[in-house]
């Protein structure tokens, strides 16, 4: 059924940002690109090595760019490829230096490892395309890892991983706010009864009711700002929570841009070891 949309829709212009790319030929590239109308596709881009192609400087990661694919689809295993028509930038496009560029690339992986191909996820385009430009915005640390949490859990939620977060999912009972509540990944939102002072603000496994319903409201509302908001206070513990939840989802598989980005900040305390 997502085969026969995408037919009937291939020669309209498809709002899209490319997530990956790889040689198909000394002339071409196959793409990996995120569409507003489709989602996720697989595109042959003939001729786009070319010195003098005019795709070059178009089909750039984190970049919005507007393309046109020929109506029919070539099958190749399970996967149908697209035949890039024309590609246009769309006047939008987001330079990340240094640690905000290997998060960029964290993005476009976990859309990768995620996403269905030929699956429309129209919310989650404009998400990953405002988060592109909050990364960018950033002024602060805490506010940068606050608009990536903030994706983590949009993008877990649109793929159906994440459980209604006002209730205590075993016991399907609403949650209170001043009691605490962990996210397992088995058993979903659940709680134990810590050993503490009724005033003690959180803990290392577990975080208030308050949080929680913060955060079902954001992610019911689908509003980003409200989203990263919630998530600004709390960094240091959902960061270790979005982290199982997606290695939970993913497998055994690991994410590359992960490993790049450790062996990088390794070769540079190396650096100043040696130095």
């Amino acid at each position: 059924m997502a085969t026969n949309k995408s037919a009937r829709r291939g020669s309209e212009p498809l709002e899209a940002f490319v997530l990956h790319s790889y040689n198909w030929s000394e002339t071409s590239l196959i793409l990996e690109v995120l569409t507003r109308e489709l989602g996720r596709l697989t595109v042959a881009a003939k001729g786009a090595k070319r010195p003098y192609s005019q795709l070059r400087s178009v089909l750039r990661p984190f970049q919005r760019i507007q393309m046109q694919l020929n109506r029919g689809t070539t099958s190749a295993s399970t996967t149908n490829i697209h035949v890039l028509r024309q590609a246009e930038w769309m006047g939008s496009s987001h330079i990340l230096m240094g640690e905000r560029l290997f998060s960029g690339f964290y993005l476009n992986e976990l859309l990768l490892k995620f996403l269905p191909h030929e699956e429309p996820h129209e919310r989650l385009f404009e998400t990953y395309a405002s988060t592109l430009h909050e990364l960018t915005q950033a002024s602060t640390e805490s506010e940068f890892q606050s608009w990536l949490r903030s994706f983590e859990f949009r993008l877990l939620r649109e793929m159906g991983h994440l459980p209604d977060l006002s209730l205590e999912t075993l016991s399907n009972q609403p949650i209170l706010k001043d009691k605490f509540y962990a996210l397992n990944p088995e058993l979903g939102l659940t709680t134990e009864e810590p050993n503490r002072s009724k005033y003690c603000e959180r803990s290392d496994t577990q975080l208030p009711g308050y949080f929680w319903l913060a955060l079902e409201d954001a992610l019911q509302q689908g509003s980003r700002e409200a989203l990263q908001l919630t998530c600004l206070p709390y960094l240091q513990f959902i960061k270790s929570i979005t982290r199982i939840w997606i290695q939970t989802h993913l497998g055994p598989c690991s994410l590359h841009s992960r490993d790049v980005y450790t062996d990088v900040l390794h070769f540079h305390e190396t650096s100043r070891t040696l130095l």
